[in-house]
């Protein structure tokens, strides 16, 4: 948690942190739901995962957001 905590407030320093917390269970939870998602999709890469995280949570990443 302390890993994308890290990284989020970095891009991210207009969160306070109770936003930060709330935005950093929600990516690890997103995460690790689309890891057993996976699990069920053996056509589906990890890296083809990741894109379809990424293009969720990037809009988000940057501040102003």
């Amino acid at each position: 948690m302390e890993f994308t905590s890290g990284l989020l407030g970095a891009a991210r320093p207009d969160l306070d942190p109770v936003q930060l917390e709330a935005f950093t269970e929600a990516i690890i939870g997103a995460s690790e739901r689309l890891a057993l998602w996976r699990d069920r999709r053996p056509d589906i890469t990890a890296e083809q995962a990741t894109s379809h995280l990424m293009k969720l949570f990037a809009p988000s990443l940057t501040p102003g957001h």
